[in-house]
C-alpha cells in the first residue's frame, strides 16, 4: 500500500509540473511567422 501511495504522489508531482510548463508557455517549438520569399535578383 505505501508503494502504490508513493507512486501516485509521484505521478500527481509529475503531472502538475508538466501542466506549469505548459501553461507557462516554456517549452516546444516557438510560434513562427513569415517563412521563404522569392528573391529577385538583378539581370548582369
Amino acid at each position: 500500500m505505501k508503494f502504490i501511495r508513493r507512486l501516485m504522489a509521484a505521478m500527481t508531482a509529475t503531472l502538475l509540473a508538466a501542466a506549469a510548463i505548459r501553461v507557462q508557455g516554456e517549452g516546444g517549438t516557438p510560434l513562427q511567422h513569415g517563412g521563404w520569399q522569392p528573391l529577385e535578383l538583378p539581370k548582369q
